[in-house]
């Protein structure tokens, strides 16, 4: 299937939200994450991510769970059905578990050995390929997450863009680093330009909203560069801050704060960056918040279910 021809300026404003997991994923198949997304549409969401994993290893070997496409996984399959069903859009977000590999984060992964790189390619492709088959009716399906070292093999990225193109329907990004966006070399094969928006925005201290409106400008600036020269919209593929005093400096960071002035500053971040987000329509698609859970997991970081997140959203969103 060839995908569909995106209507770049005056398509549908994504207020999204990523529904994680704690454990395999099996959640997303479940009347739990169902129950979630009549939650998330109270808050003004209208549209959702899921992120299915599949690990690397250290040989550049890609492994996941084999599927039939006769008979595909309710966790993957089934969160389509209920988003649509709910009116809501849908983004599948492929992420590469590192975890028990030497690869410290999914930018770290590369290797020097050449048979490794053929290898990684030619499970990876396989992988993705397959996946995006499975979910040929969501609405946006990211082609990969984070790999900043792999992003100059541009002629294998774009047999991969071309391979699912053929399988599926869906709107087309990449998930670029916030650090990295501006260097990937085949976003003109995409619909989208995808970026993970944890841009450091101010070293001030528990900064105001004037420090924080201020230390938006040049962000803005970058993108709407990216965006002119590429010419595509774009969408932030995960979006949040973490539960921490160090949160505007580096939004990024997974140590959590209990001071309650950190809670304040999370939610003061997030309101401004929707805020100042949601006025750039013309060039900006809109933003998956990260993240969410089908259940309790108030330990976990970049958690939105709070009731000072939840206002902050409500009242972006409304």
């Amino acid at each position: 299937m060839a995908s569909l021809a995106l209507p770049a300026m005056d398509a549908i404003f994504l207020k999204g939200i990523t529904v994680s997991c704690q454990g395999s994923g099996r959640i997303w198949g479940t009347d739990a994450f169902a129950d979630e997304l009549d939650r998330l549409l109270k808050l003004g969401s209208n549209s959702v991510t899921i992120h299915p994993y599949a690990r690397i290893q250290a040989d550049g070997n890609v492994s996941w769970r084999g599927w039939m496409d006769s008979n595909p996984p309710e966790y993957i399959v089934r969160p389509i059905r209920e988003a649509h069903r709910r009116g809501m859009k849908i983004m599948i977000k492929p992420h590469l578990a590192y975890w028990g590999s030497p690869f410290s984060w999914r930018g770290d992964i590369r290797f020097d050995d050449p048979e490794a790189t053929k290898r990684f390619y030619e499970t990876y492709t396989k992988w993705i390929v397959d996946l995006a088959r499975i979910t040929s009716n969501a609405d946006i399906f990211v082609v990969g997450t984070e790999l900043r070292h792999m992003t100059g093999d541009q002629e294998q990225w774009r047999h991969i863009i071309e391979a699912i193109r053929k399988v599926s329907s869906a709107q087309l990004t990449y998930a670029a680093n916030w650090d990295h966006f501006e260097n990937v070399p085949f976003w003109d094969a995409l619909d989208l330009i995808g970026v993970q928006g944890y841009f450091p925005i101010t070293r001030e201290p528990n900064p105001d909203i004037a420090a924080l409106e201020k230390g938006w400008q040049p962000v803005l600036s970058q993108l709407k560069r990216v965006h002119r020269r590429v010419n595509r919209p774009i969408v932030f593929t995960e979006f949040g801050y973490n539960r921490s005093l160090k949160t505007a400096a580096e939004p990024w960071r997974y140590q959590q704060d209990t001071e309650i002035a950190a809670e304040h500053l999370q939610a003061r971040c997030l309101e401004v960056g929707l805020k100042i987000l949601g006025e750039e329509h013309a060039w900006f698609r809109g933003a998956f918040l990260w993240k969410w859970f089908a259940g309790p997991a108030p330990y976990a970081n970049f958690y939105l279910d709070t009731p000072m997140l939840r206002q902050v959203i409500t009242e972006a969103w409304r």
